[in-house]
């Protein structure tokens, strides 16, 4: 697997995850599990979906509290992510920004 960005953390149920990008990629949030099966090419389960539109938003809830995988992904696509992403916690705590 090669041209994707990963960011492991810690995330409760409810937070919501607004990533911003500037191209096409895939956003994948995945279990520790599932990230090890997309890391070799099996089947896995995932949350979020392809995001189509160069210079688009897309949001994901947090379902449960764990440790989760963020991936974005170019698929088969060269290039550079460019991307922002910002976490706003179910908690009612200060919503937090971050880089992969």
């Amino acid at each position: 697997m090669e041209n994707y960005l990963h960011k492991k953390m810690e995330l409760h149920e409810g937070d919501v995850l607004e990533i911003t990008l500037k191209q096409p990629v895939n956003v994948l949030l995945l279990t520790d599990d599932d990230y090890q099966h997309y890391g070799s090419g099996t089947a896995y389960n995932y949350h979020g979906g392809a995001v189509a539109d160069a210079d688009s938003a897309y949001s994901i809830a947090v379902p449960y509290t764990g440790t989760w995988n963020l991936v974005l992904d170019l698929g088969d696509k060269p290039g550079t992510i460019e991307y922002s992403i910002h976490i706003v916690r179910a908690s009612g705590t200060e919503a937090e920004s971050l880089r992969v």
